[in-house]
């Protein structure tokens, strides 16, 4: 498949998406989320731990800064995606929050829901810190938790997979077409394959169409096994199942 048939192709599952509407509950926590989280960026003014205290406050969040980075980095579920293993312990969440370098980068990361800059430096920055963290700390990298917050920030952006393995299935049965391989990273091939839907809704009006449901959409597709293509989906269903299985983070809905 080139691009302009991928293209094609997602746009019709898109539709056939937007007509069952299976995941209208978490695209509402989902929202909720999102809303919350451009709200105290609005209010952001500088970096680190005391313009994050200040901007919770002004955003009226209930509990606070404490309460907003649990809900963000700690709970399984927080309207984004669920965490259903490889989260962060009480104890390592207790670690990452006392953090002061994260605390900066983590203000970044919030700052791009209501700019929606370019997000690779900041991607960049985020994941080299967590990997001296894991290394100082003797722990194992956490990036789905970093990948599921950079996708609360970024509704219509990003894509719902947060998980490496997931995002390289739907890449693998695509094929060649441009999307970069995750020997890149997870915020260039996910933002990759986003685009090629947004370019084929380019000047449609869609019933029915929202960010946020374009985001996930992606991870409905993912676990309808690529309809359309079956056999594609034959050549790779085992890997797919392999990739799910050995991953330690899976990411459902709530239910």
């Amino acid at each position: 498949m080139n691009a302009t048939e991928i293209q094609s192709y997602l746009g019709e599952r898109y539709s056939a998406y937007l007509e069952e509407l299976p995941s209208e509950d978490w695209a509402q926590g989902y929202q909720q989320f999102c809303e919350r989280t451009r709200n105290i960026a609005g209010a952001l003014d500088g970096e680190g731990r005391q313009a994050l205290i200040d901007a919770c406050g002004a955003a009226g969040v209930a509990g606070g800064l404490e309460v907003y980075l649990k809900e963000a980095l700690y709970e399984r579920y927080n309207g984004v995606t669920s965490l259903q293993q490889g989260g962060l312990s009480q104890e390592n969440f207790n670690r990452v929050c006392r953090d002061d370098q994260f605390l900066i980068i983590f203000s970044r990361v919030l700052s791009l829901a209501k700019t929606h800059a370019s997000a690779d430096d900041i991607y960049d920055d985020a994941i080299r810190w967590m990997e001296g963290f894991a290394s100082r700390n003797k722990l194992n990298r956490f990036s789905a938790v970093l990948n599921r917050y950079f996708a609360g920030c970024l509704p219509g952006i990003l894509t719902m997979i947060a998980a490496e393995s997931h995002l390289r299935a739907l890449i693998t049965l695509f094929g060649p077409v441009g999307i970069p391989d995750l020997q890149s990273n997870w915020l260039t091939a996910n933002r990759a394959l986003m685009t090629l839907l947004t370019q084929w809704l380019d000047g449609k009006q869609i019933d029915g169409d929202t960010k946020f449901r374009r985001s996930i959409f992606f991870w409905w597709l993912y676990e309808n096994g690529l309809g359309g293509y079956e056999d594609h989906q034959v050549v790779y269903y085992g890997k797919v199942v392999e990739a799910a299985l050995v991953d330690p983070i899976v990411f459902v809905p709530e239910v």
